[in-house]
């Protein structure tokens, strides 16, 4: 998937009549610095970024929980500052909706020293989510399945068992094989002319 920035538009947007319940919120662009970012495409036309001085504390080493050990990051200041883009940025979204339907939205928007120029509906599509749903409801019932058979005698003491014994045995003959292609290469480099 790789890094994005994300996008909340408060610009008006070119939608279809017909939004099937829609809810623009937050977008995710490619064609800015992809670093996380948040920017914010204000009700004038302008877009904005979100910057922020960081603190890091150090951890305590003789804490309870990992986070404890490892320290944290706190943000010690934020401001939004103005960008001046003159480029086309595409802006998109994928939405799971609680509803009847899914979504694939994207925008191209045209920005002019820092302002919106123009903004294109490139792709509105709005898909049945009844499939997904169900899907995902077997999804769950087949986990619950798996920890109720692995909460059971028989898994703790014969299947547990049983699983670790062959994948340490697959996973030493595995390094065994790793090795001996190793060697077979090393040989092959020096006696081939």
């Amino acid at each position: 998937m790789g890094m994005f920035d994300n996008i909340v538009c408060k610009y008006p947007l070119p939608l279809p009549e017909d939004i099937k319940g829609f809810h623009p919120c937050e977008f995710q662009t490619k064609d800015l610095d992809n670093d996380l970012d948040c920017y914010e495409i204000r009700e004038d036309g302008t877009i904005w970024l979100r910057e922020c001085e960081r603190e890091y504390t150090d951890g305590n080493p003789n804490g309870k929980t990992f986070l404890e050990k490892f320290g944290i990051v706190k943000e010690t200041k934020v401001w939004w500052t103005q960008v001046k883009l003159n480029k086309i940025i595409n802006m998109y979204t994928y939405q799971h909706g609680e509803g009847q339907y899914d979504y694939r939205v994207e925008f191209a928007i045209d920005f002019v020293d820092g302002l919106v120029n123009k903004i294109e509906l490139k792709l509105f599509e709005a898909n049945d989510n009844a499939k997904r749903k169900k899907d995902f409801e077997l999804h769950i019932e087949e986990i619950k399945k798996r920890k109720k058979f692995e909460s059971k005698l028989f898994y703790k003491c014969v299947c547990k068992p049983y699983n670790k014994t062959l994948r340490f045995i697959l996973r030493k003959i595995n390094s065994f094989a790793t090795i001996l292609l190793t060697i077979c290469y090393k040989i092959e480099r020096k006696l081939t002319i």
